[in-house]
């Protein structure tokens, strides 16, 4: 038997509160997704951390209030239990905007994550969803 992977998207919708990071990994886990790539954030963070370049210098911000989020990409590998990546967010901050790493975050009322990762499908599984569409 020979495995295929298909790309398997999934929508992750965050109440205001939640963390960012945590419900993100948490998601993944539960799809059992060996690495996983985010193709879209819609909505607000608060109470958050970020590092981000500006004019050749790194710098470090904390978010006290809620900000939009702008666009959002990164990539996570599974570590046993847990995933390592990186979470790049743009946040617009009156005419400028910032493209940084997310260290923390909690979602400011609604927050919908796109991500995409690998199903691994045994060919004859494949065979059936293929024959099912």
């Amino acid at each position: 038997m020979t495995e295929r992977a298909i790309e398997q998207p999934l929508t992750i919708v965050l109440e205001d509160g939640e963390d960012i990071l945590e419900c993100l990994k948490k998601a993944a886990l539960e799809q059992d997704a060996k690495e996983f790539k985010i193709t879209d954030i819609n909505g607000s963070w608060k109470e958050g951390f970020m590092n981000y370049f500006l004019k050749n210098q790194f710098k470090s911000r904390k978010s006290f209030e809620t900000e939009r989020i702008t666009a959002g990409s990164g990539k996570f590998t599974r570590d046993g239990n847990d995933y390592t990546g990186d979470l790049k967010i743009v946040v617009a901050l009156g005419n400028q905007r910032i493209n940084g790493n997310l260290l923390e975050g909690k979602a400011a009322k609604e927050l919908t994550i796109k991500i995409k990762f690998p199903k691994f499908l045994t060919e004859n599984a494949s065979e059936n969803a293929e024959n099912a569409l």
